[in-house]
């Protein structure tokens, strides 16, 4: 009954521990790898948020320095952070905001992120954005227009009063003269 073992037998028993070991060397290693992306992940997140609540509370620049660190941090989600900190500079209440700030921000994303799911959007800002510094700048060229008809029509002004003062004067004199013409006559 308990006769010798055949190869065969000998073989599986082989295999099946080597079975054993082998799971049990990259089943432990994967568990560790899996606890630092999760541990990674919620630090990405716990970021995020923190990033968020300060621009929600107008803390822009502290916000603008928490994103900029995101990027450098966590470069898997740098497309992100560079769509948030292209908002946070083209925000209206932001005091510091800077249309031409953000679109630099947004034409990094669609360049360096081509596959990127914000890319749609960065495209759309940068369109808006476009489209505002073309207003600026004919907004600025009226100003200027408006500025150089103003002195037009401050000299013109100025003129017209020393026509109303000439034209006073000549009534005057004539005024006189006909005054004198009727003293002189008998």
């Amino acid at each position: 009954m308990g006769g010798k073992r055949t190869r065969k037998g000998k073989h599986l028993l082989f295999y099946f521990t080597c079975i054993i070991i082998v799971s049990f060397l990259f089943g432990e290693g994967c568990i560790p790898q899996k606890r630092y992306q999760d541990k990674q992940q919620e630090q990405i997140q716990q970021s995020l948020m923190q990033a968020k609540n300060l621009m929600k509370k107008g803390n822009y620049k502290v916000a603008l320095k928490k994103y900029q660190e995101i990027a450098k941090l966590f470069p898997q989600i740098e497309d992100k952070a560079l769509y948030e900190i292209g908002l946070i500079y083209a925000h209206p209440k932001n005091p510091d905001k800077n249309f031409e700030e953000s679109l630099k921000y947004f034409q990094k994303l669609v360049r360096e992120f081509p596959k990127s799911n914000l890319r749609n959007q960065a495209e759309v800002w940068i369109l808006i954005l476009q489209g505002i510094k073309e207003k600026e700048k004919a907004i600025k060229a009226l100003k200027e227009k408006i500025s150089v008809l103003q002195k037009e029509n401050k000299i013109k002004s100025k003129k017209i009063n020393d026509l109303e003062k000439q034209i006073e004067k000549l009534k005057e004199i004539d005024l006189t003269i006909e005054e004198k013409k009727r003293e002189s006559l008998p």
